[in-house]
């Protein structure tokens, strides 16, 4: 069995290996080897359903996994696809529980970046100015920009935009895309623009 369990595993068949830990005892695998297996499982397994653009069956595959491991970690991967489905009010409230994680800054800079924008599209316009400091200037004035376009204030919006100056190239093109939407452009390439939000995850 443990052989087995180990082949589905590293085959990527994860739904089998969450199935075989639920359904039989495993001989040979400490329960810290156990627990990891079927926690990566439960992981890829919403990663995949998520890329596949099943988010139900994804959130479905985080909370079942949050059940067994209440991990930080885990509860900001179902927060960005929170976000991702427009579940605002729900995101703001987890966003808040990882906000006041003091010790891990990683979790608590993504969570406080999809927090500022979450409140957002809540049509929560007043930003925390310290919380905002927190993040890099090119996603302050990305966040910015967002609220003034909430606002119709184009042009201050798109000034924000100009500056932005993202790093990663899906950013930049994801920057055009909303610059040619607010100016009325056409854009040839828009196979891979994401939402205003989905910018920053």
């Amino acid at each position: 069995m443990k052989k087995q369990l180990i082949s589905l595993f590293e085959s990527g068949n994860y739904q089998k290996v969450i199935s075989k830990i639920k359904q039989f005892v495993i001989e040979g695998l400490s329960e810290h080897e156990l627990h990891n297996i079927l926690t990566t499982s439960y992981r890829e397994l919403a990663q995949n359903n998520f890329n596949k653009g099943d988010i139900a069956r994804a959130i479905r595959d985080i909370d079942s996994l949050l059940k067994i491991d209440n991990s930080e970690e885990f509860r900001l991967i179902k927060l960005k696809y929170l976000c991702y489905i427009e579940n605002f009010e729900d995101a703001v409230k987890l966003a808040e529980e990882l906000i006041a994680l003091k010790k891990l800054k990683k979790i608590q800079k993504e969570a406080l970046l999809l927090y500022l924008i979450a409140n957002l599209y809540s049509g929560n316009y007043e930003l925390d100015k310290k919380l905002l400091k927190t993040v890099s200037l090119s996603k302050q004035r990305y966040i910015l920009g967002f609220r003034e376009l909430l606002r119709d204030n184009i042009e201050l919006a798109l000034g924000y935009f100009d500056n932005c100056n993202p790093r990663s190239k899906i950013e930049k093109k994801n920057l055009q895309a909303i610059k040619a939407i607010i100016l009325n452009q056409e854009m040839s390439d828009i196979g891979e623009i994401k939402p205003l939000y989905r910018f920053l995850i």
